[in-house]
């Protein structure tokens, strides 16, 4: 027999959850109203920001690397789920000019990968 237990607005949800299950309750379901802080609101907005500033710094050094053709070039193949080599090198033609692409082919499955480098 299901003995179901209820508590649409929770301000203690372990201590409702321990009540449910000491009476034997075989479903529980407990929402909670949570409402973050200013003080959380402005950290996450911080390391939001934080994160962004690195991600484009990482971009930038990314796009600063060069790679000359007939270089092996070994890359992350996502269908793959490992680093492989890059054959078949070029320069992807729809990316703006000031951001660099490489565009190839994975070895191990021939499919199309793209990473952000130059190519000369």
């Amino acid at each position: 027999m299901k003995k179901i237990f209820v508590q649409w607005v929770s301000v203690t949800s372990a201590y409702d959850v321990e009540r449910a299950l000491r009476s034997g309750s075989t479903l529980v379901v407990v929402a909670t109203n949570y409402e973050p802080s200013e003080h959380e609101i402005r950290e996450q907005e911080e390391n939001e920001e934080r994160r962004a500033v690195e991600d484009e710094k990482e971009l930038q050094e990314f796009s600063r690397r060069t790679y000359h053709r007939g270089e092996s070039i070994r890359v992350y193949c996502d269908y793959e789920k490992k680093e492989v080599e890059l054959k078949d090198v070029k320069r992807f033609k729809k990316s703006k000019p000031d951001e660099p692409v490489i565009e190839g082919t994975c070895a191990s499955c021939g499919r199309q990968v793209y990473m952000i480098g130059r190519l000369e």
